[in-house]
Order: structure tokens, then sequence, then C-alpha cells
């Protein structure tokens, strides 16, 4: 067993997203905070309640480090996202690395069902995407809209992550929900989990937990552990079969 403790100069962003690039793989990594006593949302059932400005910097790195930036309607809904664009600490690390000025939002939903009006649509610097399993045609006007549709009529993932890469999008951030996790985790395609500890307790108010399905249980090894004031960030890559 080894302690880590706080030493040195605090990294800069450029030093995260360096820390966190994807040199060696492609495919989805989830990035989720989760109180200390293992629930994915507070009492007010969001994430937003149990982050901080810590975990919020990394977020954005990492956003920052990924061509597109996957999430599911029911957590874009929930968590009322707003458009995403990159720090503009990472401009040069993203040019440097061949990537687009922002990273693509991209929408999982069974069925098309947000409005069209939203600013994450509408003041988008980048055309999002809407990975779904039957497009109704309502977001045409402000999504490129993709039907990949799974047996059980939900999204086939495998699906949806080869039209991602079809259109350069290959180092994928996913912010979930947790059932999208899971979803993700069941079908073998989660390469890399990244975990914030938030230093609250939240009891039984809130029992969702971070990833949420009937995924089968998967190894994964720690690649690093950080910290900042309270709070602790850990990455973890899928073990080798």
């Amino acid at each position: 067993m080894q302690r880590l403790l706080a030493s040195g100069q605090d990294a800069t962003d450029a030093d995260i997203a360096a820390w966190y690039g994807f040199d060696d793989f492609v495919g989805f990594r989830s990035n989720m905070v989760m109180s200390a006593d293992g629930a994915a949302v507070d009492a007010d059932v969001r994430s937003g309640g149990l982050s901080g400005a810590a975990d919020t910097r990394l977020l954005g790195i990492l956003r920052g480090v990924a061509d597109a930036v996957v999430v599911a309607a029911g957590t874009v809904r929930a968590e009322g996202y707003a458009p995403v664009r990159a720090r503009s600490s990472l401009r040069d690390y993203r040019s440097a690395a061949g990537m687009s000025e922002h990273p693509v939002l991209v929408i999982v939903t069974r069925t098309p069902a947000l409005d069209p009006s939203l600013p994450m649509f509408a003041e988008a610097p980048v055309r999002p995407v809407v990975l779904c399993a039957a497009d109704n045609g309502s977001l045409a006007g402000v999504a490129d809209v993709v039907a990949c549709p799974a047996d059980d009529g939900w999204v086939d993932l495998r699906a949806a992550q080869q039209a991602l890469a079809s259109r350069g999008l290959a180092r994928l951030h996913t912010e979930g929900g947790p059932h999208l996790l899971g979803r993700l985790l069941a079908a073998g395609l989660l390469e890399e989990y990244c975990i914030t500890i938030s230093p609250q307790l939240v009891g039984t108010a809130a029992a969702l937990r971070p990833v949420v399905g009937p995924a089968p249980p998967t190894g994964f090894t720690l690649v690093h552990a950080a910290s900042e004031g309270d709070f602790l960030f850990l990455r973890y890559r899928r073990a080798s079969p």
C-alpha cells in the first residue's frame, strides 16, 4: 500500500491534458462523479450537486482532449446541458493534435424528443450528432441524426461507435448517465473509467450509482490518481482479458 501525498506545483490545464491524452487507445472513456458513499447524484437527483470547482475543471479538460462528448438524453435533460466548447487553455493542445477547435456533442436517445431551440443545439459551436434507434425528424434542422437500431429497440452502441469513427470521431468522452455506462460496459466498449470522489455523504437520499445495468463484472487497472482540495480523481483502464 502506498499513501498518496500532495506535493509539487499545481498542474496546469496543459499538464493535465497530457496525463489524459488518448495517445495509446481510441474508444470510450467515461467520467463520472460520486459521493464518498457511492451515490452518483445528490438528494436533488443531480450529479452537479456533488461537483465542485476542481471536478468542473477536470471535466472541461477531459472534454477538451476528446473528439466528441457522448451523453444520454436523460442526462442532458437532468443536468441542463449548455453548448459544449473546449477550454481556451487547450486551444494549442487541440491544434497540435490535429483536432477541431471544439469537440462534438453527441446525444444518445431511443427517439429524438428534445427541444431544438435549446442552447446546446441553437448555440453549438459544432453541429451536434444524435444517435437514435428511430428518427422522428424533429431534430433534422439542428443536428446530424444517425439511426443505429438494436434488436432490443434501443441504440446499437457498436454501430454507433462505427458511425462516429466514420466522421473522424474516435476519441470519445462520455458523461453517462449511469444507464448508458452500463450498456457500454455490457457491450465491451468502455475502455476507461474515470471517477471523481466527492467529499460528501448522501446516505440513502439518492441510491443511483455511477454505472447501472446488467453488465458482467469487469476488471480495471488503476492508471493514476490525483487530488485537488478534498476531491480525489481516479483513472482506470479496462484490464486485458
